[in-house]
């Protein structure tokens, strides 16, 4: 697997809106013949997107698109976008502990990303400028520099922001001002650092991706140069064959099963790894692709290369749907979803 577009904590970078993880099956020796089929004019020695992308103006992308609604079993790729992962993030944070108070798990059923889509769409339509731009990056400003006088300038900015709003939205605003009000009641200020980190949730969606394909052990082979380099400590924890056997909810409202059966990651060098090319073209692109802002002429490449076939590639994100809640969230039971991943990286934790 590999990545593409990743910006650290600054999820709100407008030339980088989407990241992305790509993933298959395929090993060097086939994916070395499918990148050589695919572009037979590229003579650089590593197959790189950004490269390809730089020269696609000669370069016949149709032929990799083929492959690919040929072989769309053997790729999944992760997308998220990233404003609204901010947003995601703000309700895991702010909201969320208020329904828990309440009694109400949630997480379950998918009941946090039907949420989070409603009120994306709700701040999308408000009419009284950017909202949830204003919304988003006022939360990332806190996220990114966690402090009492940056907590307090939040809650004084989403006061402001409900003062001009109006109906269901005016009511989240709220949820958030009373999420920043109890804040420090929930959590540690000087440990809220690195909660925008959203490598973690991609690469649990890929795994989770082929772990619901196999009950096989399996092993991730990734880019060593990549992000998830850093958290290798946490990782290892997550895809441990000894994390605690359950049914992971999912934030769309599917599941994965526990343990994940990954028996090894490997990080590689992409140079010497025709697989790990292949991923990161499969990512570009799909970065690209999900975008939506083109030039005129790169719109007309864009739905050329979806109709050659790249539509046909299975994907799954955090990303916003016009997919809202219907009914409240359940009573919450023991655990949640939040709960079973913490017991996951940090077992025998009698406090957690």
């Amino acid at each position: 697997m590999d990545e593409s577009n990743f910006t650290g904590s600054n999820l709100l970078d407008p030339n980088q809106p989407v990241f992305s993880v790509g993933s298959s099956d395929i090993d060097d020796r086939e994916a070395e013949d499918i990148l050589r089929s695919s572009f037979p004019k590229y003579k650089a020695q590593e197959f790189k997107f950004t490269e390809l992308w730089r020269k696609r103006r000669n370069l016949d992308f149709r032929m990799f698109a083929k492959h690919i609604s040929e072989n769309d079993q053997r790729y999944f790729v992760y997308i998220i976008e990233k404003k609204y992962s901010v947003l995601t993030k703000l309700i895991d944070f702010l909201i969320e502990p208020l329904f828990n108070k309440a009694g109400f798990d949630f997480y379950s059923g998918g009941f946090c990303w039907r949420y989070v889509n409603k009120i994306y769409y709700l701040a999308e339509n408000e009419r009284v400028g950017d909202v949830l731009g204003e919304l988003v990056n006022t939360y990332q400003r806190f996220s990114r520099k966690p402090s009492k006088e940056n907590l307090l300038n939040m809650f004084q900015d989403f006061v402001l922001i409900h003062q001009k709003c109006s109906g269901e939205f005016k009511d989240f605003m709220k949820l958030a001002i009373a999420g920043c009000a109890s804040f420090e009641y929930n959590y540690s200020i000087d440990k809220f650092i690195g909660t925008d980190d959203i490598q973690m949730t991609t690469m649990i969606g890929v795994v989770a991706h082929w772990r619901r394909r196999s009950d096989d052990d399996f092993i991730v082979i990734y880019d060593d140069s990549s992000n998830v380099s850093r958290r290798l400590d946490i990782w290892s924890r997550i895809t441990s064959s000894n994390a605690p056997a359950h049914e992971h909810p999912i934030g769309n409202g599917s599941s994965v099963i526990f343990p994940l059966r990954v028996v090894k990651s490997i990080g590689r060098d992409s140079k010497t790894s025709y697989a790990l090319q292949l991923c990161d073209i499969v990512s570009g692109l799909s970065s690209k692709i999900f975008n939506f802002k083109f030039t005129d002429d790169d719109q007309l490449l864009a739905l050329n290369i979806l109709e050659s076939g790249f539509s046909q590639l299975r994907y799954d994100g955090v990303r916003y749907q016009d997919i809202f809640p219907t009914v409240d969230p359940d009573k919450r039971g023991e655990l949640d979803a939040v709960d079973m991943m913490v017991r996951t990286i940090f077992p025998g934790r009698a406090d957690l």
